[in-house]
């Protein structure tokens, strides 16, 4: 079942994606000379989101939260040299995807016995670099980059009222 209505955008969704059904959020719309609008989607849009989506997504997102905590802790106690960057669940918690990153290739079979004493979802560990790093953890480098700016801001009204 597809949903072929239009929802305004921001709306909560629920979505096909190729890992299964997710929690998304519309965007409006893209103009027909846009160049994305001539691609296929990556997923199916199937219904706005019920009020027991987002309880189910925020449970998900916390328990997650718990998880990412509690696997750093055991990866640090088994010697590796890994860092849990996020996981993300599914709207059903059939698979839980672990973002990692790694100097070098590890095998992280250890960490699933962890991952099963809180979910029985499937795990399916993904290696990212540093650019994607970055865009996980972007929402600290964008207090920084504001911060800086009001800092910068602060010392050039500074700069100016002393009159030099």
């Amino acid at each position: 079942m597809t949903s072929d209505q239009t929802y305004p955008s921001g709306t909560p969704v629920v979505v096909l994606s190729q890992r299964g059904p997710e929690l998304a959020e519309t965007r409006g719309e893209i103009p027909s000379d846009h160049p994305q609008a001539q691609q296929q989607p990556a997923g199916q849009l199937l219904r706005e989101a019920t009020p027991e989506d987002l309880a189910a997504a925020a449970h998900l997102a916390q328990l997650a939260e718990d998880l990412k905590w509690a696997l750093r802790a055991h990866a640090r106690s088994l010697g590796l040299k890994v860092k849990i960057v996020q996981l993300e669940f599914t709207l059903d918690e059939s698979l839980v995807t672990l973002s990692y990153s790694a100097e070098e290739r590890l095998d992280l079979r250890g960490l699933i016995s962890e991952v099963r004493s809180f979910t029985p979802a499937r795990v399916n560990f993904m290696a990212v670099g540093a650019r994607e790093q970055a865009v996980v953890l972007g929402a600290l480098g964008l207090w920084t980059r504001e911060l800086l700016q009001s800092l910068l801001a602060g010392v050039a009204a500074d700069y100016h009222s002393y009159g030099a």
